[in-house]
């Protein structure tokens, strides 16, 4: 766990504790010509984008996976489609939306911005026009994520000086400050209430999946666990040997991309050949 000094040294400067997070965005259009235009524009800029033709898709991916914002075609979804604009605005408060649309009625765009979309774009646009709102919209992200980790971290340190007459300071303590943070070491911890690794002045998104499988690895660590054994323990759910490691391959892959914001810790999940995992850490 973080040494109390390390988190008030950090707090002293604003640039360390910059939220770092790799951006993931997502675009929902049916149309697949410009949903492949638009793709090739953002993958230009250096995005991590997503492509996916229906609103149903796009919130299942959301779901499963930390993206950051969404740029989605009004015109693809169903009637209004204001209910689905409504289910991903709510999948994640810190999500930004921007809402495409080839609709002229401005009462489209009043309801898509009560909706919660960060902006509300008419088609055909120029690249320089969603460009800028996609920059305006992660730089809201940014400044939402640097203010929750203020918060986080003055929680934190209130916490540690709650307990600052006990035997030894830099103990985890009882009750709530144990129930939210594990340390997995001296940099890194992971956060449960707010689903994230902390590792230094990086914070990591995790989605529940990952944060379930990661806590099989830390509480079985240095054991090799079979690919039936570690879904049993995830999900209460008992396959066949390759079943599971059909179904548990992808949510490795994940977690280990997680993992890999942190120096060495893609290594943390060795693969035993024909067998399962082992975590070494």
């Amino acid at each position: 766990m973080p040494l109390v000094q390390d988190w008030l040294k950090a707090g002293t400067n604003e640039s360390n504790i910059m939220t770092t997070y790799n951006h993931q965005l997502l675009i929902i259009d049916g149309n697949q010509k410009d949903a492949k235009a638009l793709d090739s524009l953002l993958q230009g800029e250096g995005y991590q984008t997503r492509v996916m033709p229906t609103g149903e898709q796009g919130l299942s991916e959301i779901n499963d996976n930390p993206i950051a914002l969404v740029v989605l075609d009004h015109n693809s979804l169903p009637d209004s489609g204001i209910e689905i604009i409504e289910e991903i605005a709510e999948a994640d408060p810190l999500l930004q939306l921007i809402v495409l649309s080839s609709d002229k009625s401005f009462d489209s765009a009043i309801r898509a911005l009560r909706s919660r979309a960060a902006d509300y774009i008419q088609k055909p646009y120029k690249d320089e026009e969603i460009m800028g709102a996609i920059r305006r919209a992660l730089e809201q992200r940014t400044k939402q994520l640097r203010r929750s980790q203020y918060y986080d971290q003055v929680d934190y340190l209130w916490t540690r000086i709650k307990y600052l007459d006990t035997e030894d300071i830099f103990e985890d303590v009882g009750g709530e400050f144990k129930e939210r943070f594990f340390s997995i070491n001296q940099s890194t911890m992971v956060d449960i209430e707010q689903q994230a690794i902390i590792h230094n002045d990086k914070t990591i998104p995790l989605t529940g999946g990952d944060l379930e499988l990661l806590f099989v690895f830390l509480n079985n660590p240095r054991q090799i666990l079979s690919f039936k054994d570690i879904l049993l323990m995830k999900d209460d759910v008992d396959l066949p040997a390759k079943e599971a490691q059909s179904k548990l391959r992808p949510m490795i892959y994940r977690l280990r991309l997680r993992l890999s914001h942190i120096p060495g810790a893609e290594e943390w999940i060795e693969s035993v050949r024909g067998t399962g995992y082992i975590f070494n850490i």
